[in-house]
């Protein structure tokens, strides 16, 4: 059986460290430390069996130490000041990933966590080419069943809102309606053509023709 889930609330207490948690603290499976002053998760390797760490609007620069925490499936260190993606890759359980709002500009080190099923990076500097090219190397060697991304789209969506149409200017969209205005005009001039040619005769229907007329009448 699962074991029972506890959760340590340090949420809203203006700290500055964390201290190492008292030996019934570090049994917790979830933590919340959300909106304090935090700089460094110090001792956070001490939180053994922890499952979901949520560290969200503090002053992390750094992920140091969340590397070890291998039982983690949901990590949320959104609205810090956090640089770069590190030490994930012995995350092998991580499934839920939220670093929006900081100062991430690669993404890297993201490739071995497989079982990952969201991603939050908006807010970030990352560039979209940057994106687009971790999203193919995800794909290289993998195979993905219809309906099973639903969250991968669920965050495209997020971070690349624009559609085909928002992105065309006033003259693209006046040049695409003449365009097509003047294609429907060929089409219809086509068909009238069409409606007023005799059809010509098949090759059968021209031998039998040449047939009747040179055949000696009887009378």
């Amino acid at each position: 059986m699962d074991p029972v889930e506890e959760t340590l609330d340090l949420s809203n207490k203006k700290l500055k460290k964390l201290n190492k948690p008292t030996p019934a603290e570090s049994q917790v499976t979830t933590l919340i430390l959300d909106d304090n002053e935090l700089l460094r998760l110090d001792s956070i390797d001490s939180f053994t069996k922890l499952q979901k760490l949520t560290a969200v609007r503090n002053q992390l620069l750094r992920m140091y130490g969340v590397g070890r925490l291998h039982s983690l499936h949901t990590l949320n260190l959104s609205h810090n000041g956090i640089l770069t993606i590190e030490g994930l890759k012995d995350l092998v359980n991580l499934r839920w990933l939220c670093l929006a709002g900081n100062s991430i500009k690669t993404i890297e080190h993201l490739n071995t966590n497989t079982k990952l099923e969201y991603l939050d990076l908006s807010e970030n500097s990352i560039s979209y080419v940057l994106r687009a090219e971790w999203l193919y190397s995800q794909g290289r060697g993998r195979h993905f069943r219809v309906g099973d991304q639903r969250e991968l789209t669920q965050y495209l969506a997020t971070v690349c809102p624009l559609t085909g149409e928002k992105l065309e200017t006033e003259e693209d969209r006046k040049l695409r309606l003449i365009l097509s205005k003047a294609q429907h005009h060929q089409q219809q001039l086509r068909q009238q053509s069409s409606a007023n040619v005799t059809p010509n005769p098949s090759p059968l229907s021209r031998k039998k023709l040449q047939a009747n007329k040179h055949s000696p009448r009887l009378g």
